[in-house]
């Protein structure tokens, strides 16, 4: 309606100017009339397309805080060819653009994460492994890792090389294990040039920063092993008698220490055996220190023999042994060196021809529930061993500390 009457309002006011201009007369009122009418309709059109823009600007502006306020969708923008109608479609695109951005940033951001996560997950399995005390604990310390960096759907196997035959064994297994697909990694156990093992891990997460988070967790493992392996066996020769083949003073102190311990704390009883070949001295003067030899390796083989698989067997020097007995009390540790005494006894052992006639005479004592230390059944022992002695050797005594 104003757009059809907007003419009239132009021309009326053309006509009023044109009047003026050439001096023409005309009604007074005829012309206020027609001006009036003019500029009423030329002050509604102003209104009309002020408020037009207001409200398209207010749509404007409400999609705007739509935008940023969140990731929904943008809602009604103002349209047209105009200025307005421009902003919104440049808004519109601006919008589908954030968007985007938002999604790249969240998938940057968790990307991050999960490198955060498995690279801190690596340093702890490297610190874990490393401070492992045996080898074996390697691997309980791989599983934890695998499943902070995977969650789920993982597994691994080592294979161990057995020393004797050459075959591999399964020696440990966590996680899932597949049924025919083939494993995604595996790594040689290898230490000074010689493969003793291979370790296989599997993973459904193909993705290149997966595989190489998994290589470098399988490195570091199979290292770790290997240097924990390798301290193992340097302990184990150090702590091994050369001639017997039992361990020596050096383990006994350690081991024994580390029984009576957790005797303490499992608050059970501890017992210890010192055995003692009779007239030792003799055999190495009458035989020479070859049969001395021979005599240690028979005893050592006999006592060993009647030893149970929990009890610890150790030269303690000269011809001395000693049986570190773990949860057994004294009337059962007397057991246990008897079947020792007369495995000894029993033997048949000769030298360069000649029989060799064996005895071993035994001292046993237990640690009560209190706090005597090793040292102090380890002299409770050995005042029951010259007890034994000065009864005529051969046999089996026992001291009784005070509880």
């Amino acid at each position: 309606m104003l757009d059809a009457l907007l003419p009239v309002a132009i021309a009326t006011l053309v006509t009023a100017a044109c009047l003026a201009l050439t001096g023409a007369t005309a009604s007074s009122d005829l012309l206020a009339v027609g001006l009036g009418v003019a500029s009423a309709l030329l002050i509604a059109r102003a209104y009309w397309i002020l408020s037009d823009a207001w409200s398209r600007l207010d749509v404007f502006r409400r999609a705007l805080l739509a935008a940023f306020a969140g990731d929904g969708p943008l809602g009604p923008v103002p349209e047209g060819d105009d200025e307005i109608g421009q902003m919104g479609r440049a808004l519109r695109t601006g919008h589908t653009a954030l968007l985007n951005a938002r999604a790249e940033s969240r998938r940057l951001a968790a990307l991050a994460a999960k490198y955060d996560r498995r690279a801190e997950c690596l340093a702890e399995f490297t610190a874990a492994a490393i401070a492992a005390p045996y080898p074996g604990a390697v691997w309980p310390a791989l599983g934890r890792a695998l499943h902070t960096g995977f969650g789920s759907d993982w597994g691994y196997r080592v294979l161990l090389r057995d020393e004797d035959t050459g075959e591999l064994r399964e020696a440990a297994a966590a996680g899932l294990r597949p049924e025919r697909p083939a494993w995604t990694l595996e790594k040689p156990l290898q230490s000074g040039g010689r493969i003793s093992g291979i370790l296989q891990v599997r993973h459904s997460d193909t993705a290149a920063e997966a595989r190489s988070f998994l290589e470098a967790l399988t490195a570091h493992a199979a290292l770790s092993w290997a240097n924990a392996e390798d301290h193992r066996r340097t302990r184990e020769d150090a702590e091994t008698d050369a001639l017997t083949g039992l361990r020596n003073r050096r383990w006994l102190d350690r081991h024994a220490a580390e029984e009576l311990e957790r005797a303490r704390r499992i608050r059970r009883p501890f017992a210890i055996a010192m055995l003692d070949i009779d007239r030792f001295g003799g055999i190495n003067e009458q035989y020479g220190p070859a049969a001395g030899d021979t005599a240690l390796r028979a005893a050592a083989t006999c006592i060993r023999a009647a030893a149970r698989p929990t009890d610890g067997v150790a030269r303690y020097g000269g011809g001395q042994f000693v049986l570190l007995l773990p949860e057994t009390a004294l009337d059962a540790a007397m057991v246990v060196a008897e079947h020792a005494r007369l495995a000894v006894a029993r033997a048949k052992v000769a030298h360069g021809g000649r029989p060799l006639a064996l005895t071993v005479s035994v001292g046993c004592a237990a640690w009560p529930l209190d706090q005597t230390g090793w040292e102090a059944v380890l002299a409770a022992a050995e005042t029951a061993l010259h007890h034994a002695k000065r009864s005529g050797r051969n046999r089996v005594e026992a001291v009784s500390l005070p509880w």
